[in-house]
């Protein structure tokens, strides 16, 4: 007997009564499980006609088993398969080879008897009763699992496509931050083919000193739940293949796939928007500068002049008229004051002169005005050549000193402020330093959050636009301390592009 052939002994009278009734209950438990079963059941005999066909059978090829029994198999296949079924039912007959078919699940085609076809999985085997041959089928109407199937194809397709020409950069990673999906933006965008990304680390994308750190900010995540980026989105640098930084918006979100937990990124290059950017803000600041030169060479000058002829014209009345004399004094102090706004309001459109020197100057003359202003000891210091020849930049940073000033006394409550500038071989570096109360929060609220927050944006933004990068960080009892630093070389790029 072959493994996939079952042989059924039938009891015979001399068993006696015992047997035949065990074997009457046997059958008919049997018969009850056949026709209840969810899968339809269909029996043929060796000449392939219906012996048996249950209630789901029925239900599934809309026919009575009345209708079913005795006719032929090919009855419920297709035409056009029906001779493949002959071919392989005189191959049985002829060999007894059963793999194909016998033991195992099979896609198929089946066909109702309203003339319908439908897909269908069956597993069909070989059954010896009473000395005859019969075949078994258990049939399953596979319709909505094939639909379901095809529309998650069609699904995944569609999200594929979706991924695949989206103009941002698209990377998943897993829990260890190793690289699993790129699409072709992301190519494009880090210079890399897709082969030397996936399998090492996302971190490879980012300069230093993100790079060593990087895979700490996940640990961490994934300990803590503490997020810096994820779920948030922020401006990040990027660094590409040839080894040039870019400035990119990022958004990861979490997702969990096969029970992994997985993250997506999703970069946009920032490069365009940050060149404009910086070109709305230079010009603004190259109208505050000629606004403030109009009112430095022309106003002030005006009333200058005013208050030489309001001069003269005292010096006549002492004689003509004494007693007209003070008003004209006054008037003079009123002109005097007057000259005294307008400088002021023309040194805070136009911080920075241009000229070797002028930043340092300009912060030189803030110290001085903030110690002498607030009361608050505020120390100024300069290391090397800080020229940079490159007034907007310039005055990007006057404008952070003043900013991280008035956050340490307003906020802070500090006593002293020390500003140092500072450029060694590869940087130019801008630090401000108090003593105060430090911040309320953490960084990432402090940017995002509390009152001063849109401060420390508008530093860090400052920053961004010149090339640079701020840090900003708590002193070990108290105070804050704010560094700006610029590499050197892209100052240089900046004035060759100027």
């Amino acid at each position: 007997m072959r493994a996939d052939e079952h042989r059924i002994q039938l009891p015979s009278e001399s068993a006696g009564t015992g047997a035949g009734a065990h074997f009457a209950d046997l059958s008919e438990r049997l018969l009850g499980i056949i026709a209840s079963a969810t899968d339809a059941i269909i029996t043929v005999d060796a000449r392939q006609r219906v012996t048996l066909f249950n209630a789901a059978a029925e239900r599934m090829f809309r026919c009575t088993a009345a209708e079913a029994l005795g006719a032929p198999l090919e009855r419920f296949i297709p035409a056009r398969f029906r001779e493949a079924h002959r071919a392989h039912i005189a191959d049985f007959d002829r060999t007894g080879t059963t793999a194909r078919a016998m033991g195992h699940q099979r896609p198929l085609t089946a066909l109702r008897c309203d003339g319908v076809e439908f897909p269908i999985e069956a597993t069909i085997s070989q059954v010896t009763v009473g000395g005859q041959k019969l075949f078994t089928a258990i049939v399953r109407d596979i319709t909505e699992r094939l639909s379901a199937e095809q529309a998650l194809v069609e699904s995944e397709h569609r999200l594929r496509a979706v991924v695949e020409t989206a103009v941002d950069a698209i990377i998943t990673i897993d829990d260890h931050g190793i690289i699993e999906t790129v699409n072709p933006s992301a190519e494009r965008m880090f210079g890399y083919p897709r082969d030397e990304m996936v399998g090492r680390n996302v971190n490879m994308l980012m300069p230093e000193p993100h790079r060593s750190d990087h895979d700490s900010y996940l640990d961490r995540y994934l300990r803590t739940g503490e997020a810096r980026i994820i779920g948030i989105g922020r401006e990040v640098v990027g660094v590409r293949k040839d080894g040039s930084t870019f400035p990119l918006d990022l958004s990861v979100s979490e997702f969990r796939a096969g029970g992994r937990r997985m993250f997506t990124g999703v970069v946009h290059d920032a490069s365009n928007r940050r060149r404009l950017e910086r070109e709305i803000l230079e010009a603004s600041a190259n109208e505050q500068r000629r606004v403030g030169h109009e009112l430095h060479d022309g106003l002030c000058q005006q009333l200058t002049g005013v208050a030489f002829a309001t001069e003269l014209l005292a010096r006549r009345l002492k004689k003509e008229a004494p007693g007209a004399v003070a008003s004209v004094y006054e008037l003079a102090r009123e002109v005097d004051a007057a000259i005294g706004q307008a400088r002021g309001l023309a040194r805070g459109l136009n911080p920075v002169e241009v000229h070797a020197g002028g930043l340092a100057q300009a912060l030189q003359h803030l110290a001085g005005k903030v110690s002498e202003t607030y009361g608050v000891k505020c120390v100024f210091r300069q290391k090397g050549d800080t020229d940079l020849a490159d007034n907007a930049a310039e005055t990007h940073l006057f404008r952070i000193t003043q900013e991280a000033v008035s956050n340490a006394i307003r906020h802070g409550k500090a006593s002293r402020v020390d500003v140092e500038l500072a450029v060694d071989a590869e940087r130019l570096t801008l630090k401000v330093k108090d003593n105060g109360l430090g911040l309320k929060h953490d960084m990432t609220q402090a940017m995002s959050a509390n009152s001063d927050g849109i401060g420390l944006q508008t530093m860090a933004y400052r920053a961004r636009i010149i090339g640079g990068q701020l840090d900003v960080q708590r002193g070990p009892a108290r105070g804050v301390t704010v560094t700006c630093s610029i590499p050197l070389a892209v100052l240089a790029r900046r004035a060759a592009n100027r």
